[in-house]
């Protein structure tokens, strides 16, 4: 099954969540912020984790990303998922979210046109095995350059507006295909996606 079948449904429903920002504490980053000062306000978001496509704020998770001059690190700590199923955390990115239908408020009106100006890709942040709680924490790190399905990649860590999704891939298979690839194990089970965190602005 090819990716772009999962594409439309995975962002079906971009939620819109309140972010917090933080002044960044990484030092490395000071060359960046004072060439852009800017963006101090902007390395640092938080946001709440919500049931794919829609529902409420699912209680005790949370989400992540910070921003510095080489990437975006991200993290996501949820529950309610299914003990032994193996679980990714997708990262998608939009480069240039002032080309979205509307601006710097991008949906899945954006994704099936495949706009280059836009730039959209879909990026693997992590993959794990669920435990007997249900409960787990998704961390990853997307470097500038790094590919996703697209081919597009993380073109500037500060630019994009970013959302989060956990997709269930099924009980675990021989192999890693479940924790790093969009379709892997889909053949199998029916993959889902299962949770989202947006408001990830630029």
């Amino acid at each position: 099954m090819n990716a772009r079948t999962f594409l439309v449904p995975l962002l079906a429903a971009v939620m819109i969540a309140a972010c917090d920002r933080t002044a960044p504490t990484d030092a490395g980053d000071a060359a960046t912020l004072a060439a852009r000062p800017e963006l101090a306000s902007q390395i640092q978001s938080t946001s709440s984790v919500t049931p794919f496509p829609s529902g409420p704020v699912i209680d005790g998770a949370s989400a992540s990303i910070s921003r510095s001059a080489n990437g975006v690190n991200a993290w996501l700590q949820t529950s309610g998922l299914t003990p032994g199923h193996a679980y990714t955390l997708w990262v998608i990115v939009f480069n240039h979210p002032e080309y979205c239908a509307v601006p710097d408020a991008c949906t899945v009106a954006d994704v099936p046109v495949d706009d280059p100006d836009v730039g959209i890709d879909l990026i693997n942040g992590a993959g794990l095995v669920v435990g007997n709680s249900g409960q787990a924490t998704f961390s990853g790190r997307i470097n500038v350059g790094d590919l996703g399905i697209r081919g597009v990649g993380l073109l500037d860590p500060y630019a994009p507006e970013i959302h989060l999704a956990v997709r269930d891939h099924g009980p675990k298979l021989p192999g890693n295909a479940q924790l790093s690839e969009f379709g892997g194990g889909c053949g199998e089970y029916a993959c889902a996606n299962v949770q989202a965190a947006a408001g990830f602005g630029n």
